[in-house]
């Protein structure tokens, strides 16, 4: 069985692959899809373990998200400038069957829901569950938790009647060929420490020798350094512009959390 069936069978591509088999001038309309699938990460094309989003919905794992915005500084699909505290954690929730779901309506997500998330929470839903229990009845407070909203918190994650955002071929980090590289091996070093520059901004801002010491020693690989690097930037962040700096949100109900820094 040739390597473009295996990739069909598994329903994603990796960035690399996009880049390597369909990118150029070759004809994108045979790629195995156009679309970006709701459950994956918008750098590198793979599902998501830890979520986290942009203000505009566009959702990546926060072990990609965390150093493509240190390095370039920038929205990885619209080419917009992105610091890392503008990042949202999200909180996904599964159904026992192990699939993504409302944790409300119990209505299992595929390509055709409208999700959205709302930000001071990270909580993910289905549109039908915000609008009736929230937005017509003006119940300004998560189904989940009673944390207090606004409108404008409700961030749309996949509307099926706009799904141009998605086409991953409009990606600015595919248009220009923008990568970052993310070591699998704790061992030799996460690519994160070598934004030096970033590092140092991060580190100035934690309030004392102890949690710089602490951030430093962490260990734990890539994701939980990207974990350190997200809630040091929302701390900064948080100091610069007060509660607005987004949420600090962390883990899901079955579904992972994601992370960012300034």
């Amino acid at each position: 069985m040739g390597k473009k069936q295996h990739q069909k069978d598994r329903m994603f591509l990796t960035a690399t692959e996009w880049r390597t088999e369909w990118g150029g001038h070759k004809d994108k309309s045979r790629a195995p899809f156009k679309s970006l699938p709701y459950h994956c990460c918008a750098i590198a094309f793979t599902p998501f373990e830890e979520p986290v989003c942009t203000p505009d919905g566009t959702i990546m794992d926060i072990v990609n998200a965390v150093p493509y915005v240190m390095k370039y500084k920038k929205h990885p699909v619209t080419g917009e400038p992105l610091h890392l505290r503008d990042l949202i954690t999200l909180n996904f929730h599964k159904n026992s069957d192990n699939e993504y779901h409302c944790p409300v309506m119990n209505k299992v997500f595929t390509e055709h829901t409208h999700i959205v998330a709302v930000r001071p929470t990270g909580n993910v839903y289905c549109w039908e569950a915000v609008e009736e229990l929230n937005v017509k009845p003006k119940n300004w407070r998560d189904l989940l938790t009673e944390e207090p909203f606004v409108r404008k918190d409700i961030i749309h994650l996949q509307d099926p009647l706009n799904l141009e955002r998605r086409t991953i071929q409009n990606f600015d980090h595919v248009k220009k060929e923008l990568a970052v590289e993310v070591d699998e091996d704790p061992a030799q070093g996460s690519s994160l420490r070598n934004t030096t520059d970033d590092m140092k901004r991060v580190l100035g801002a934690l309030a004392t020798q102890e949690a710089k010491d602490a951030f430093q020693a962490g260990g734990g690989g890539k994701r939980v350094e990207a974990r350190r690097m997200l809630a040091a930037a929302k701390n900064l962040g948080a100091g610069k512009a007060g509660p607005a700096a987004g949420n600090t949100g962390g883990g899901s109900a079955g579904g992972g959390g994601g992370a960012a820094a300034a």
